[in-house]
């Protein structure tokens, strides 16, 4: 009885002990990001039946456990990777919105300071100094129009640059978990199935890490490995094995990142629902839905300006008699570029038939079915069809197809893509200003008029856009405004859901974050177990010394 004592006490000892180390382990990590507060579980050894009933004999701890609940810890998962991808696309809407609509920045005040120049030339026209005026209006305003391409394409790159390294990260993420997954099998398989709790952490962290960059479902298999998933099932960890993620030229831009899925044999582009949220996503997001958009419609204003000036200043006479030349210069519209995937030979060209009546959208041209199918982008809408030889017509172009696609075969253009980057002012001598509507040197003419200055002045109001119902400078104001909303929803909706990831992450840390007093209570505590099965062993082993003195 006495040695059954002495066991007693020394197994309380070491249940004490391991609930203390466990505690101080707790304590000492308490402000280790991703650490799960552990716990050591005892129960009571099997008892001696003595024949007047069953003595315990002392308690043993059956493991330790993480305080883990699966379905919080799924919901932090979730929420940070939409966090993440509304954060950074608010980020890049916020910036891009500030670039259009500041007035150091944006095309307003240059607009109205170029039409206001005209005004004077109209007021004076025989005087030289407010034709000198208008042309340097005119070239501050060509000046700002490249400048604000060249900020929108600033913005393009940064974009392009963070793609490749935010897809390397996923794919150092997928190898180091799939690389936990391999320790935490093998530890778990030699300690008899008791949980690798510090690796399971480790790993549980990498999974939050990657989310914020791109969205994952977790699948824990049998052995408790993770099996992580994106898009339409596409596996980025099997086991103990990782699938990469690819940063590809996209198809119809080669200086534009694209993300895709490594096969092995091959790649499969993921789009941005199938990315699901993360940094990824919202890097595409922006560029598809946002960025993309703006330049074209930034293409399409310039384009139909500059267009209207010109045919406008070739109707008048400048002081010499000479009829009006161009006053501004810009690229044409590029031809349609041809899919990386395509594998007919199909050919396409394209006409601009009326520039004011470009929509302000790039378009894709896809053969399906033996007819070109031509969708506005980024929303995909389909606005005709046409089966050659037959042309089609849209938004002011026309198509003209040949050769033989195959089906799925495709390709892109982007009307007014070079307009913005490639605008400037041509008139540099006053003189050639062509105010006039009728020939000043002509016999008997009077007075120099200044009918075509009131023609060009007359521009700022006329409703050449958008099918005839809107004017160059509403047509900006239009952009800024979309732009600005669209800034302002996302940043609404990233602000929500960064309090929803907020609420996620408290929720899981009241289950599975340390709480220093709630340990310190348990330090007390076991420590007083740990003294009081000290008393239970000295007690047993005075009384095994009463014994041996009755003995003696």
């Amino acid at each position: 009885m006495n040695n059954s004592l002495l066991n007693i006490g020394a197994s309380g000892l070491r249940v004490a002990e391991m609930a203390l180390q466990v505690t101080g382990h707790n304590i000492a990590n308490a402000s280790t990001p991703g650490y799960t507060r552990q716990q050591a579980l005892q129960t009571s050894n099997l008892p001696l039946y003595v024949g007047a009933g069953y003595l315990g004999q002392g308690a043993h701890v059956t493991t330790v456990r993480r305080i883990f609940d699966s379905y919080l810890t799924a919901q932090v998962t979730a929420s940070q990777s939409q966090a993440s991808g509304l954060e950074r696309q608010s980020q890049l809407l916020t910036s891009l919105d500030g670039i259009l609509s500041n007035s150091s920045t944006g095309l307003t005040v240059a607009l109205q300071d170029f039409f206001a120049s005209l005004d004077g030339v109209a007021a004076n026209p025989s005087q030289t100094a407010p034709r000198q005026a208008f042309i340097a209006a005119g070239e501050v305003l060509a000046n700002r129009i490249r400048s604000l391409d060249q900020r929108l394409e600033t913005q393009a790159t940064e974009v392009n640059q963070e793609i490749p390294a935010q897809v390397s990260a996923v794919n150092v993420a997928t190898k180091q978990i799939a690389a936990l997954n391999k320790q935490i099998r093998l530890a778990e398989a030699t300690s008899n199935g008791q949980p690798a709790n510090d690796l399971r952490d480790q790993r549980d962290a990498l999974v939050r890490e990657l989310n914020t960059v791109v969205r994952t479902r977790v699948v824990e298999g049998s052995e408790g490995q993770f099996d992580l998933y994106i898009g339409n099932g596409q596996p980025l960890v099997l086991g103990q094995k990782s699938f990469e993620l690819k940063a590809e030229s996209s198809e119809f831009d080669p200086s534009q990142y694209s993300v895709s899925f490594d096969t092995g044999n091959g790649t499969v582009p993921l789009s941005v629902e199938q990315l699901g949220g993360g940094k990824l996503a919202g890097l595409l997001a922006f560029r598809q839905d946002t960025l993309e958009p703006a330049r074209a419609q930034l293409g399409r204003i310039v384009a139909a300006l500059g267009s209207a000036m010109n045919a406008q200043h070739a109707a008048g006479f400048d002081l010499d008699g000479a009829a009006g030349t161009a006053l501004f210069s810009f690229a044409g519209m590029p031809a349609p570029v041809a899919s990386a995937r395509n594998t007919g030979s199909g050919s396409m060209s394209a006409t601009l038939l009326d520039v004011n009546q470009l929509s302000g959208h790039d378009y894709q041209l896809t053969f399906q079915g033996g007819a070109w199918v031509a969708q506005r982008l980024p929303d995909k809408v389909t606005v005709g069809s046409a089966t050659p030889p037959a042309t089609l017509a849209v938004d002011g172009l026309e198509f003209t197809f040949g050769g033989t696609p195959d089906d799925g075969d495709s390709f892109m253009l982007r009307p007014a893509s070079n307009a913005a980057r490639s605008f400037e002012m041509l008139l540099n001598d006053p003189r050639k200003f062509a105010a006039a509507a009728t020939d000043p040197t002509a016999a008997g003419s009077g007075p120099l008029d200044n009918g075509n200055a009131n023609l060009l002045a007359a521009l700022r109001n006329a409703t050449l856009l958008n099918g005839g119902s809107t004017s160059f400078g509403n047509a900006y104001v239009d952009l800024v405004t979309d732009v600005g909303t669209q800034a302002r929803g996302v940043g609404l909706m990233a602000e929500a859901q960064g309090q929803v990831l907020k609420d996620s992450v408290a929720a899981q840390q009241a289950v599975s974050g340390v709480n220093l007093d709630e340990e310190a209570a348990n330090l007390l505590r076991y420590q007083q177990a740990y003294q009081a099965s000290a008393k239970v062993m000295q007690t047993a082993a005075t009384v095994f010394d009463t014994l041996l003195s009755i003995a003696n």
